[in-house]
């Protein structure tokens, strides 16, 4: 089992990696800091949430 097989995971990691990046660039000189902010946060956010229901955060069923 790759990450190509279970695209949930691949794209949760990719968005939390832009979130990453958005957040340097808003760091480091971008025209519109607070945007980049909260574009960094948004990103983060939704990868953070689409690793977690990957992973099976918010499942009732008992491990």
């Amino acid at each position: 089992m790759g990450l190509s097989d279970d695209p949930e995971l691949l794209i949760g990691v990719g968005l939390m990696i832009l979130g990453s990046v958005t957040l340097i660039a808003s760091t480091t000189g971008m025209d519109l800091p607070l945007l980049g902010l909260v574009l960094a946060t948004l990103l983060l956010a939704v990868g953070t949430l689409l690793v977690g229901l990957d992973f099976g955060l918010f499942s009732d069923k008992q491990p």
